[in-house]
């Protein structure tokens, strides 16, 4: 048997809505209803990503923007912290 993925799922991996899914899915013929537990499968899956595999990309570069801002910020944090210690010496 074929895997099977729910809609919720497949959209927050690669970062697109729902319906836009759907949408898409729909106008490409398939049978889908526009809730977060439908089922999608195999040919579906392969439908979707091959349209928006260029939309996931961009998810991983902003999370990695965002940890690499997350560790300048902490890395700040520390060197305020440590000057105020030294201030004090």
């Amino acid at each position: 048997m074929a895997d099977k993925i729910r809609l919720f799922k497949i959209a927050s991996e690669i970062n697109i809505g729902k319906e836009t899914i759907v949408e898409y899915l729909q106008s490409k013929g398939f049978k889908i209803e526009n809730k977060p537990t439908s089922l999608l499968n195999e040919d579906m899956l392969d439908v979707v990503y091959d349209k928006f595999k260029k939309e996931k990309k961009p998810q991983k570069y902003k999370e990695t923007k965002f940890l690499n801002t997350k560790i300048l910020f902490q890395n700040r944090a520390s060197l305020i912290l440590m000057r105020k210690i030294l201030h004090q010496l």
